[in-house]
């Protein structure tokens, strides 16, 4: 079976077999699956610059994981792909857009720093030290190498720190920041007199013609939604697992293949360790040369590399560890740095060089293909990866075949006899969608499509998931109708009730604040209807303890003069409060403790500088061409 594959693929299907065995090998993987493509078309460009497919895809990934990880409980199925690449590819647009600019202002970020952001980076270490192999772990759980990272936080780094600039430049005046503080300290103290929906609504009597009256005026509201079931087959990629048969020859050719690919690798990647002399300000490239001196002196007398490391060398980070940098691929760390290691012989070190991250001793790792899996290692993770491949290229097959019926076909019936599905019907469901397949938004807008429910036809093939596919057609519509009033009497009873005792309720508070303007006191309004009088004092924009929909308004209210400010607010329950604003206490500014004036400065301040580049950014994207295929 897998012969057959090999030979109708014509070696794109071998390369992707390898790719995916290699990754169980090789330390830093493959960058991802989605690499792999035939279709290397940019779907976007900005200002002449294409953002490729991969970048695209990897992204997607990149937000679908996050999306994952931080709603543990979500459903991947459900996730919207389209929306997610939508969502991605503007991610790219933007911050290409912001690349270019730093670009023209030859705005850099130098490759050692971003090697000390990994290095100093928490995320990447254990007990306070970097550690590779958290490092190597937590990449490869995303899908990325080290190239790609590096790659990716150089750019983020590089426009965030162009945004921070130009945040930086934002300034707020003394007496900006005096009326923030006057009004950010600002308190006021209120009396409330809270007036109950419920007890109103005990109030409320309806009779048959308002029902009448009501049901006429809003017939609309009262409609029965259009409808349809459907019919429906799915195919699903896990179906096809125990179609696929792997013979021992094929996990032996498959081995040898990955071995191979492994073996060819070491010509674009190497192990190395170090011994690294900082050149800094507290050291001149001179003096890193003269201690490099003194330590290869040491290495030439035949002291082990990793103890001369470990005595020597002035990176923290690796010096413990002998120097061991790790796996590097060519292009990580630079040209320079590639000449020199890459001309090593396996178990070789270099002369002291000067390099962009200072002086190195560079040591090469001897290949030792004794430390590959063996076979009888690797026999079921091959298989897997074997049934995996032959199991998608089965489920492409017949997503292809699946199609070609389902447009040509009357009906589901042959769809499903061919392929050896199940029809299935769905629940009756409307625009709004359903359960099950109806849950999903593709599936509705293409019941209710033109083609699916005026021209009675099969639907196109639909991707529920990347493993499960759909057919669908039309089983039975049922048109909008009206619903009897016999079987709407109670909602409408219900929306009557409450609507005139709000209304009612609204008149009464209003009242009351007429009467409260003309002097009547907020003790005797409360007492003459059994109602709660609350007095709160001191109240601040923050304050928890008053209900925050009665804060907004009494904040709201103007500032009393000779008599109280008066208002009133409905709550969220449908109660109306009526407010006192007693009198108002602006903040001093010169009372103002010196952290609380430096913070509230700094917000300030961050607030305009946000909105500067906020300018910034539409500026640029409304000068940007930009195009999207």
């Amino acid at each position: 079976m897998l012969q057959n594959i090999r030979d109708n693929s014509k070696g794109i299907v071998s390369k992707i077999l390898v790719s995916l065995i290699a990754f169980t090998f090789v330390i830093w993987g493959a960058e991802s699956l989605f690499s792999i493509s035939s279709d290397n078309s940019a779907p976007a460009q900005v200002n002449g610059e294409e953002i490729s497919l991969q970048e695209l895809l990897q992204t997607s990934e990149l937000q679908r994981r996050q999306i994952l990880s931080n709603n543990p409980d979500l459903d991947p199925v459900t996730l919207d792909q389209q929306a997610i690449q939508a969502s991605a590819l503007q991610q790219l647009i933007d911050q290409r857009i912001m690349l270019q600019y730093t670009q023209s202002n030859n705005l850099v970020l130098s490759d050692a720093a971003i090697d000390q952001m990994i290095v100093q980076s928490k995320d990447f270490q254990v007990e306070g030290v970097f550690d590779r192999n958290l490092f190597e772990s937590l990449l490869r759980n995303f899908g990325l190498t080290p190239t790609t990272y590096r790659q990716q936080l150089k750019r983020g780094n590089i426009i965030d720190q162009t945004r921070l600039a130009f945040a930086g430049t934002a300034f707020t005046l003394d007496n900006n920041a005096d009326e923030a503080a006057r009004l950010d300290g600002q308190t006021r103290n209120i009396a409330t007199i809270t007036l109950p929906l419920s007890a109103q609504m005990q109030a409320v009597s309806v009779n048959q013609e308002e029902i009448d009256s009501y049901y006429a005026i809003n017939k609309q509201r009262f409609m029965q939604p259009e409808s349809v079931n459907i019919s429906y087959v799915t195919l699903n990629k896990s179906d096809f697992y125990d179609q696929v048969n792997i013979t021992d020859e094929d996990l032996q050719k498959a081995y040898l293949d990955a071995q191979q690919l492994t073996l060819e690798q070491s010509n674009t990647e190497a192990e190395a360790s170090h011994v690294l002399f900082l050149v800094n300000d507290e050291q001149t490239q001179d003096q890193a040369m003269g201690l490099a001196q003194v330590a290869y002196d040491q290495l030439k007398k035949g002291e082990a590399f990793v103890d001369v490391a470990k005595q020597y060398s002035q990176d923290q980070s690796t010096a413990l560890d002998g120097g061991y940098i790790g796996l590097l691929a060519k292009g990580e760390f630079g040209d320079l740095f590639d000449e020199v290691l890459f001309d090593l012989q396996p178990g070789s070190y270099s002369a002291p060089v000067a390099t962009e991250f200072g002086v190195q001793i560079l040591y090469a790792h001897a290949q030792d293909t004794a430390d590959l899996p063996t076979f009888e290692d690797q026999k079921e993770a091959l298989s897997l990866s074997l049934k995996q491949l032959g199991a998608e290229s089965l489920f492409v097959g017949a997503s292809e075949e699946m199609a070609d019926i389902a447009f040509s076909s009357p009906d589901l019936f042959e769809v499903a006899q061919i392929l050896g599905l199940t029809v299935q019907e769905s629940d009756f469901f409307g625009r709004e969608g359903g359960e099950d397949v109806a849950s999903y938004d593709r599936v509705v807008t293409a019941a209710f499509s033109d083609e699916v429910l005026l021209q009675g036809n099969n639907s196109s093939v639909l991707e529920l998931a990347s493993d499960k596919l759909i057919v669908i057609r039309l089983k039975q519509y049922n048109e909008a109708s009206q619903q009897p009033i016999a079987d709407v009497v109670d909602t409408i009873t219900e929306q009557i009730v409450s609507q005139k005792a709000s209304e009612m309720l609204d008149k009464k508070a209003n009242a009351y604040v007429d009467k409260l303007k003309s002097g009547a006191g907020m003790a005797s309004v409360s007492s003459s209807e059994m109602l709660n009088l609350e007095q709160f004092d001191d109240i601040s924009r923050s304050a928890t303890v008053v209900n925050r929909l009665i804060v907004q308004s009494a904040f709201r209210l103007p500032s009393p003069v000779s008599e109280a400010s008066y208002g009133t607010v409905q709550n969220y329950n449908g109660d109306v409060t009526i407010i006192q604003l007693q009198s108002v206490t602006d903040a001093k500014p010169e009372e103002q403790a010196s952290q609380q004036r430096l913070a509230l400065v700094d917000a300030l301040t961050r607030l305009q500088g946000q909105s500067d580049v906020s300018l910034l950014e539409n500026s640029l994207s409304a000068k940007a061409i930009i195009e999207t295929f």
